[in-house]
């Protein structure tokens, strides 16, 4: 139980820097 937690706080800190390195590649190409 504790594990899968852990996979989907994993995922969704993965997901969250995927989401900042995209709006920042955006605002340098603008």
């Amino acid at each position: 139980e504790e594990y899968i937690e852990l996979e989907l706080l994993t995922g969704t800190i993965i997901e969250a820097k995927t989401e900042a390195a995209k709006s920042s590649n955006d605002a340098l190409s603008e």
